[in-house]
């Protein structure tokens, strides 16, 4: 959605996704102590493609084995992982792979007042700006999902230099809706471990997230 804003209540993967989303919620926060690098995840890996319109109107979405259908408190139904843990922080709601390797994190931005796209161009620049992070970004590009413009950001990067050089895999997928709220599904995990050919964790996300 990742991730510069900072104002309050903006989605920003460049904080929760610079080390753990232990603690993470809106930009102009600072992360939290990072804890030990996590082992590696047994879990699938993430991407999708940026052409993914979430679910059919009226239809029950199809999920792969081993997923269930979230109706969460904040307002969205999603399709995530059995066992990953729900935490939320602020208006950032977080599922956590029991490894604490990976998770998915839904950003929820009342009236906000720019296009998803413009957002991660801005958040783009802190994290070339940080020392250290050796970021590099896969791709970066308008689409429209479920009917509204959005925009998809796929990037690798270190989240904490001084403390490891563990490499992560971030992918965010972000629109508007029609009542100006944004809304940002992004899945992050160690970029060793991400295989697109196997995705099924953001896909699936991105393939059954609802508003309501």
């Amino acid at each position: 959605m990742l991730m510069l804003q900072d104002r309050e209540d903006r989605a920003d993967p460049s904080i929760e996704v610079v080390g753990t989303p232990e603690g993470d919620a809106k930009a102009s926060t600072s992360p939290s102590p990072t804890p030990p690098p996590p082992a590696p995840s047994t879990t699938p890996a993430t991407t999708a493609s940026p052409g993914a319109t979430g679910p059919s109107p009226g239809a029950d979405p199809v999920l792969p084995a081993g997923f269930v259908l979230k109706q969460d408190p904040a307002g969205f139904t999603v399709g995530v992982m059995e066992g990953w843990s729900r935490r939320q922080a602020g208006s950032q709601v977080f599922y956590e792979a029991p490894t604490g390797g990976d998770y998915i994190q839904i950003g929820i931005v009342k009236n906000t007042p720019m296009s998803s796209y413009d957002n991660f161009t801005g958040l783009e620049q802190k994290h070339l700006a940080k020392a250290g992070s050796d970021y590099e970004r896969l791709r970066l590009e308008e689409n429209t999902y479920q009917g509204r413009p959005g925009a998809l950001w796929e990037f690798t990067h270190v989240p904490e230099p001084e403390e490891s050089d563990l490499r992560r895999h971030v992918i965010d997928q972000a629109f508007v809706a029609a009542d100006g709220t944004e809304y940002a599904i992004l899945a992050a995990g160690r970029a060793d471990m991400w295989d697109p050919a196997k995705d099924v964790v953001f896909s699936t996300a991105v393939g059954t997230f609802k508003v309501g």
